[in-house]
């Protein structure tokens, strides 16, 4: 937020849609009973959640025929086709029939289906996060670049030269171990009406 929007740009992600509504939650009832981890929602103020609200869900770079996305996109969609959720959530696809299933279908399992951007052949690059399970994912087509930081793994970033679009990655190992990814508390919520 400092920075303005000319020095940095962010795409938004899982984490941001679910401050956005744990937040929209607290406003709309000061009474609801917010799990620990939510506690620090109460230290926000609206600048905070515009902010997180201004955030697009892609960043195209026709320069260096990229685009960038929190999670990733569905495989011949148009970009404008594809939605938040999947934009935010998805790491695999599932793929049915068209005429007896749902065809194309996302899902934020890494366990079930195919890796999305196993099936991305457009020429225009992916560089997305949100799949630390894989670590350092880097294809013809798309690359991704959670490298699980906040599980003590490393941050991960790609500078790519925009003449010859070639990519150097840079990695710094995690300082400590932040989260435990099979040990995190439950992301749910009730209102103290629903207690009694």
């Amino acid at each position: 937020m400092n920075h303005g929007k000319e020095d940095m740009l962010a795409v938004r992600g899982n984490h941001d849609e679910r401050i956005i509504q744990w937040y929209m939650k607290f406003v709309k009832d000061k009474d609801i009973k917010l799990h620990v981890e939510q506690e620090w929602i109460k230290q926000l103020d609206s600048e905070h959640i515009d902010f997180l609200i201004s955030l697009p869900y892609t960043i195209s770079l026709p320069k260096l025929n990229s685009i960038i996305v929190h999670a990733g996109l569905i495989p011949g969609k148009h970009l404008e086709q594809n939605n938040w959720l999947d934009m935010t959530e998805m790491r695999n696809l599932i793929y049915e029939d068209y005429y007896d299933g749902e065809g194309i279908k996302s899902t934020k399992s890494s366990q079930i289906g195919d890796p999305w951007f196993s099936g991305w052949k457009n020429s225009v690059h992916v560089y997305f996060g949100h799949d630390a399970v894989r670590g350092l994912q880097s294809t013809e087509y798309a690359t991704g670049l959670d490298t699980g930081c906040v599980y003590g793994g490393k941050l991960t970033a790609v500078l790519i030269n925009q003449e010859s679009l070639k990519k150097q990655f840079l990695e710094v190992k995690a300082k400590l171990k932040y989260c435990d990814p099979f040990n995190r508390p439950p992301r749910v919520s009730s209102t103290k009406k629903e207690k009694e």
